[in-house]
Formats: C-alpha cells, sequence, structure tokens
C-alpha cells in the first residue's frame, strides 16, 4: 500500500512537471494583467491574457477580440472572451457584430468564434451585416443586393444558446426575391432576425469586388448596414 501510494505521488509530480513544461504563454505584453488558463485533457495549458475591459476604450476591445480568434487554434466561446476582457457576453456579441461589418471573416458555430476562409469557387465573396425590422426593410435590402449584380446566398444570425444558424437563399433575381416576401407574408412567418433585435448577415457573392463595393455602399446608404 506504501509502495503503490509513493508510487502515485511520484507520477502526479512527472505529470505536473511536464505539464507546467508544456505551458505557451500566447500573449506576454506588459499590460496585459488578467490571465485565463483553459485546462485541456491533455494537461497543456493556453494562456489568454488581455488588459481589463474597463481599462479599454471599444476599439482597443474589437483589436484585442481580432487578435485572440485570429490566434487561437480552437473556437473561442463569448463566454471565454467575455471573461478575458471583463465584459458582458452581450457586449462581445455586438462587438462581433460590428467587427464582421467591418468585413473581419469570423464565424459563430456551438463551440465559439473562429475565423473562415470566405473565397468560394474562385468568386469574390463579402459577408454584410445589417439590421432592420420589417418585411418590407428586408425586401428593399434584398433588392438592393440583386439589383447591383449579388447573390445572396444566406441569411445567417448568431443564436445566444445554437451559435450561428443559417438560411439558405441563393437568390439572384428580383423575382427570387418578391415570392420570398409573399411566401414570408402569406405564412406569417417571422424573420430569423428577429430573435436577435433586426441584426443578421448575409454572404453575398457577385462577379467582381467592385460589385460587392457598389452593394456595401447602397446599403450604408439606405441605413440597413450596421455601422462600427
Amino acid at each position: 500500500m506504501i509502495a503503490y501510494t509513493v508510487q502515485m505521488a511520484i507520477s502526479i509530480f512527472v505529470l505536473f512537471f511536464v505539464s507546467a513544461a508544456s505551458i505557451t504563454p500566447v500573449y506576454t505584453h506588459v499590460d496585459f494583467l488578467k490571465i485565463k488558463c483553459i485546462i485541456k485533457s491533455n494537461h497543456h495549458c493556453v494562456y489568454y491574457c488581455s488588459r481589463k475591459g474597463k481599462n479599454m476604450n471599444a476599439v482597443e476591445r474589437r483589436k484585442k477580440i481580432t487578435e485572440i480568434i485570429s490566434t487561437s487554434s480552437e473556437p473561442v466561446t463569448g463566454n471565454e472572451l467575455a471573461t478575458m476582457l471583463s465584459v458582458t457576453r452581450q457586449v462581445v456579441v455586438q462587438d462581433i457584430a460590428l467587427l464582421k461589418a467591418g468585413g473581419l471573416q469570423v464565424v459563430a458555430t456551438p463551440s465559439g468564434y473562429m475565423m473562415i476562409n470566405m473565397v468560394i469557387k474562385g468568386r469574390p465573396v463579402k459577408v454584410f451585416t445589417c439590421r432592420h425590422m420589417s418585411l418590407e426593410q428586408a425586401k428593399a435590402e434584398l433588392k438592393i443586393i440583386v439589383a447591383n449584380g449579388g447573390k445572396v446566398r444566406d441569411v445567417i444570425i448568431e443564436h445566444p444558446v445554437y451559435g450561428e444558424i443559417s438560411g439558405t437563399l441563393m437568390l439572384q433575381t428580383m423575382e427570387a426575391v418578391e415570392n420570398l416576401i409573399e411566401r414570408l407574408k402569406q405564412k406569417d412567418s417571422q424573420m430569423l432576425s428577429s430573435v436577435t433585435d433586426g441584426i443578421h448577415m448575409h454572404t453575398v457573392e457577385a462577379e467582381n469586388e467592385r460589385a460587392l463595393d457598389v452593394i456595401e455602399e447602397k446599403l450604408r446608404k439606405a441605413g440597413i448596414l450596421l455601422q462600427p
């Protein structure tokens, strides 16, 4: 019994020593005050560090969110980001939406946020983050996109429980837009964005980057594009 206890003690000591030696700090800047260590099943630790959120302005916080997600090898949850930055999860959700509006290619999965490659079949693609509350505004939004050479591949929302939820649309003509809006009216259906206070994303593809730039500008002028 004594020999077994000694053996277990030695094993625990060796395991701790090896694990400690394998810890790799991701961020080591002297301004970073808060450290969160996430213990993985293989006993490795990943350090996420950040300056306290209350000492950060919004621009600094979004820059840090971008850095954390971009350098992480695994999805990072909204709750983890909120803890790292000493803010609420809702603040993180709003920051992510604004970062997407600014062009950050990040996706929300049930496991957390991660970067994605948005090049689809060689055609330029962009995700537009929009906000509206009515079907008429939805119709205006979709018509702006298709009238300027865009194809609306999907609609995406970030659900607080299930992560990113998307619906395939593949809208490329005015007729297709009218049919969609009419079906929503007939079935008295609510838009996906009704559960996210009108905030949603559309993945849009076009023949060239110029077309995407025109679409973005017209959505902005219409007051539909979510602004940073």
